[in-house]
């Protein structure tokens, strides 16, 4: 199940890219070019590169706040709760459902790892598109 959902997200964020405009090159057609252009080169400008890494997280960080508020968020309970032991404590006996007051702290434990692997996943599909 994991596995499917990583393979919906990089589409997911390459279309939403796609229909961006070019923020580092005007060359490119969209933002996904430029993405590409970052993730592929071997030694990345460090500027382009944290404007991908920015954009990736406020794209990782919307669909991780969208998925607790829809209640849906479980799994990134119990994820965030293996990261960070200490929550288990601070969250009500009911997990599958936390107040909104910890929103902020599930994602901010969850959103590291999750850009890992979303920047992975789009190197991959990004050399694989490009083949």
């Amino acid at each position: 199940m994991i596995r499917r959902r990583k393979k919906i997200l990089g589409p997911l964020v390459v279309r939403r890219a796609r229909r961006e405009p070019s923020r580092l090159s005007q060359c490119n057609s969209c933002l996904w070019d430029d993405i590409r252009e970052v993730l592929l080169d071997p030694d990345p400008d460090p500027w382009e590169l944290e404007v991908v890494r920015r954009w990736l997280r406020d794209q990782v960080e919307a669909a991780l706040r969208k998925r607790i508020v829809r209640g849906n968020a479980a799994g990134l309970v119990r994820r965030a709760c293996l990261l960070a032991p200490r929550l288990i404590w601070l969250l009500p006996y009911s997990r599958a459902h936390p107040p909104e007051r910890f929103h902020r702290r599930i994602v901010a434990i969850l959103l590291p790892g999750r850009l890992r692997e979303v920047e992975q996943q789009l190197a991959v599909f990004a050399f694989r598109e490009g083949l």
